[in-house]
């Protein structure tokens, strides 16, 4: 789904972070993706709406068909 704004988004960072606490994962790192939604649809033409199903992802304001997509990685 579209986050719409920005404390949205550090809301959802925020419930991340208490829940991999709770489960005892405090070591972990986070990536910031940055997605050209046109060179997605051209590397991808058959599966680009299927790579985003599922993801939350935050539009830009900045750049018209950019999206930003934020994930947990390196967990321990």
């Amino acid at each position: 789904g579209i986050i719409q704004d920005a404390t949205a988004l550090q809301n959802i960072i925020e419930d991340d972070s208490l829940f991999l606490l709770s489960q005892g994962l405090i070591d972990y790192s986070l990536i910031l993706m940055k997605v050209d939604l046109q060179k997605l649809r051209t590397d991808h033409p058959s599966t680009h709406t299927q790579l985003l199903e599922g993801v939350t992802y935050y539009p830009s304001t900045a750049a018209e068909g950019t999206i930003y997509v934020l994930g947990i990685i390196d967990f321990l």
